[in-house]
């Protein structure tokens, strides 16, 4: 019973907590532990310790993760490298892309300065060209230049430097005014040789057909001139082409320097077939109004009444009236000649003459070289003739022909020679 009681007693009684006393200066010192910070600090550090190691085996034993994070760094790098090279390539793209526009630029104004210089040394041979219609008296208004066309197009040399660099001093080759510029000017000059080939061409046309309206008429006449294009400018060659199909659409095109061609050649050709034309006998041989009194072939001879060949046409004229030259030539006789009475013979060569007859005096002498229109003598009544005319005849090799074809051939042709 006593035992029990003692053990009830120190049950009921309160435990003092842990001491751990120490000696400082010499004096004893007690630290009081707190059992719950104890366990705490000692669960804690335990705590740690097991997270620490269960970490250290997890990724000791998984070393897989490791690599599988280098390995998402390592794609992560090249995936930014290959941007890198992309974006690069893509500025030396843009950067080629803007050297190719201003060389483009570039050789656009090159391509147009080049016009622009062809254009005027191509202006002089206009000027020849209109120098060869004036003298045949064609008159057809050509532009001069580009400057007076009226169109907005360069008037000064074009230079490159100056053209591309857009405001700012940039040659990026993106501003559109630059583009515009050069378009107008590639339209003006395209207008301006346009026109001035359309007038080229209009200037052939008029010579070519004045042409050959002179040697349809001198055709008439039995004579040729034959072929009178220049020798200096020969024809365009033309090449060589295989055998086979060919075919297209029309496109008419006109090449400026065909349509010189053309023009020079035409007005050269026009210029030999009026002077030849000119050589011609074909004038009048009286002055004023040529009445004829009788013409030319069989007639009833007026002193014997006996059919008979005249070999002339007869005009009235009073005695001492001029008497013209009907084209040019040299004297090849003047004086008595039978029947002629006094008569000039005119040489005009390739083979043509003329005789005046009955004249009453003659003002030119054999060998003397005249013109047409020049006064060769005046008229009579000299030699087998019934009155006061002139007696003209027109030979060809020799051979009496009808001056009234020539006559006519001069009426025609007049416009076209003067």
């Amino acid at each position: 019973m006593t035992t029990r009681s003692r053990v009830h007693q120190d049950f009921g009684k309160r435990r003092e907590p842990p001491r751990i006393s120490y000696t400082s200066n010499g004096k004893v010192r007690a630290l009081t532990l707190n059992p719950a910070l104890v366990v705490s600090l000692i669960g804690g550090f335990a705590l740690f310790t097991v997270i620490y190691l269960g970490a250290t085996a997890y990724l000791l034993f998984r070393d897989d993760l490791v690599g599988a994070a280098i390995a998402r760094q390592i794609d992560m790098r090249h995936g930014y490298e290959d941007r890198i090279a992309a974006l690069r390539a893509q500025i030396d793209r843009i950067q080629s892309r803007q050297v190719l526009d201003q060389s483009a630029f570039e050789a656009r104004i090159d391509r147009l300065t080049a016009r622009q210089d062809g254009l005027r040394e191509f202006e002089s041979r206009i000027g020849a060209v209109l120098d060869k219609a004036r003298q045949q008296g064609m008159k057809l208004p050509l532009p001069a230049s580009a400057a007076t066309e009226g169109d907005a197009g360069p008037s000064k040399p074009l230079k490159a430097s100056t053209w591309f660099a857009p405001a700012g001093g940039r040659t990026d080759g993106t501003d559109g005014r630059v583009t515009a510029r050069i378009d107008r000017a590639e339209a003006s000059i395209d207008r301006m040789s346009q026109r001035q080939t359309l007038a080229l061409a209009a200037l052939a046309e008029m010579a070519e057909r004045d042409a050959g309206r002179i040697e349809a008429v001198v055709a008439k006449l039995g004579l040729r001139f034959g072929s009178l294009a220049s020798a200096d400018k020969p024809a365009a060659p033309k090449p060589r082409l295989a055998d086979g199909g060919v075919g297209g659409p029309l496109v008419p095109m006109i090449d400026p320097a065909v349509a010189a061609w053309r023009a020079e050649t035409a007005l050269d050709r026009l210029a030999d077939l009026r002077r030849n034309a000119a050589a011609l006998p074909l004038g009048v041989p009286v002055r004023g109004d040529a009445q004829v009194t009788s013409g030319f072939g069989g007639r009833s001879d007026p002193f014997l009444g006996v059919l008979a060949m005249h070999t002339g046409i007869d005009f009235r004229a009073d005695t001492g009236e001029p008497v013209i030259a009907t084209g040019p030539g040299q004297v090849e006789e003047a004086g008595r000649q039978g029947g002629y009475g006094l008569m000039v013979e005119i040489d005009h060569g390739n083979g043509i003459s003329t005789r005046f007859g009955h004249l009453s005096r003659i003002a030119v002498e054999a060998g003397q070289t005249i013109r047409a229109g020049q006064v060769i003598g005046y008229a009579g009544s000299t030699g087998r003739s019934t009155g006061p005319h002139v007696h003209y005849e027109t030979r060809v090799n020799g051979d009496a022909v009808n001056p009234a074809a020539w006559l006519d051939a001069g009426e025609k042709l007049r416009p076209v020679l003067h």
